[in-house]
């Protein structure tokens, strides 16, 4: 009840800071942040974790929510709330629209669009099959897996069968040339990728945030601002 209570309170101080600095301003995404558990989707063995910081929900930070026990070099987190905001806010999810994510990320980011667009579907194709199982039982717990799906499959390849989309996010750092098949399976009426684009092979590489809006066979790209985001995980 005591870490509960901690949780809540970080949580709210947390959406505060962001509303604060102007940069949370959905009221949508706000109700979303505050119903929706981040905690709940850090697997309980990282809170007492003495190989990595412990993990430590609602501060401005990405959390670690998977690692490879054979090789601790192999992690994933989940963004920074402040990058999610920009993230989400960015895709401005209309209620019906259909959503397709690229790398789980725990499925916590799938699990506030769902709030953003109720009646749309939201697909997360993610590469490691650890994870992938990871974020559907998460999914489950939120009583979200009939309403977004978790697919074992190279990202990269995206999903043109269920298309067309009307949102894709790219949840890790890709190079510019892996775009163009993703691209053709958004909807030629305003459809937008959003993706860190730009070296992808170590942690510390640096990328242009970036939006890339769809009319008809244009194609207008915006690079929002600078990032670092682990590589996408992909299938060979």
């Amino acid at each position: 009840m005591g870490r509960n209570k901690t949780l809540e309170e970080r949580k709210e101080r947390l959406i505060d800071t962001l509303i604060d600095n102007k940069i949370l301003k959905d009221k949508r995404l706000i109700k979303a942040f505050l119903d929706i558990p981040l905690e709940q989707f850090i697997p309980e063995k990282l809170w007492n974790s003495t190989n990595f910081i412990v993990a430590k929900p609602y501060e401005d930070a990405p959390n670690l929510f998977y690692y490879n026990e054979d090789n601790p070099k192999i992690y994933r987190t989940i963004s920074a709330p402040q990058m999610i905001t920009i993230m989400l806010q960015g895709l401005n999810l209309k209620e019906s629209d259909n959503l397709l994510i690229l790398g789980a990320k725990s499925g916590y980011i799938s699990a506030l669009a769902h709030q953003l667009a109720p009646k749309g579907k939201i697909l997360i194709l993610e590469a490691n099959s650890d994870i992938a199982k990871l974020t559907s039982e998460n999914l489950k717990k939120q009583k979200l897996r009939k309403r977004v799906s978790v697919i074992v499959k190279n990202p990269l390849k995206g999903a043109p069968d269920l298309g067309p989309w009307q949102k894709i996010l790219v949840t890790g750092a890709i190079e510019h040339r892996e775009i163009n098949p993703l691209l053709n399976q958004l909807d030629e009426e305003g459809g937008v990728l959003s993706a860190p684009i730009g070296p992808s092979k170590l942690h510390i590489d640096i990328q242009d945030y970036t939006q890339i809006l769809r009319q008809g066979e244009d194609f207008t790209e915006e690079k929002q601002l600078k990032v670092r985001f682990s590589p996408l995980l992909t299938i060979d």
